[in-house]
């Protein structure tokens, strides 16, 4: 599936990049325990701190790391398979930025083609710069889009309350994004592969949406 590149957004869960993923509270280390999720299956709707579990295993979350995802069901069986799925790559996703790990082997199992290679590299920018979020990163303003064998989740991200810190020694490593910085959108693709399951094939997020705000 072809789609057209979009500037990839690295500051994720709140280090570089203002556009995905982080969370709270920064003094811990890299080697923290992380916080164990419930098991598979949760229901969609805000996940506050707790987040949820993947399809694939439960995500590790660091304990001053809040991921909320405010993606509420819609009564859609369709829709709302579509974004737990969503749900379930972003938790993910914020696994591998908070142990600084791009291939771990979490969100590999969610996604394929493009959508892996995007968010390997994502990730990648946390562990260049050997920083990892903490504070609060929030997803919200989801909506879904069916254009034949062809599905697109859409939503905002907000990271005004991600602290970038030391993966290694926790200590701050940079300021919180602030304005438009701090608003970025997300496109997650999904396509029918040959038995008709939704696969999840692309995922891209632009910087400094001002319309997130």
């Amino acid at each position: 599936m072809h789609r057209r590149s979009t500037t990839l957004s690295i500051l994720a869960a709140g280090a570089v990049l203002s556009l995905t993923a982080s969370l709270a509270g920064c003094g811990t280390t890299g080697s923290q325990p992380p916080a164990a999720l419930p098991a598979a299956g949760g229901a969609l709707g805000s996940s506050g701190g707790a987040g949820t579990a993947t399809a694939s295993g439960a995500a590790q979350i660091p304990a001053d790391y809040v991921v909320d995802i405010q993606a509420d069901p819609t009564g859609d069986p369709a829709k709302d398979g579509l974004l737990t799925r969503t749900h379930d790559m972003l938790m993910a996703y914020e696994q591998a930025v908070s142990r600084n790990a791009p291939k771990d082997s979490l969100y590999q199992s969610l996604t394929t083609s493009f959508a892996r290679g995007n968010l390997y590299s994502m990730i990648d920018t946390f562990t260049r710069a050997g920083e990892r979020p903490t504070g609060t990163v929030r997803f919200y303003g989801f909506s879904v889009r069916f254009t034949g064998k062809v599905a697109d989740v859409f939503f905002c991200q907000d990271t005004s309350k991600v602290q970038p810190v030391s993966f290694k020694t926790g200590r701050k490593t940079g300021a919180v994004a602030t304005g438009t910085a701090a608003y970025s959108w997300w496109d997650t693709a999904f396509e029918k592969d040959a038995h008709g399951a939704w696969a999840i094939v692309y995922v891209s997020s632009l910087v400094g949406r001002q319309s997130c705000m």
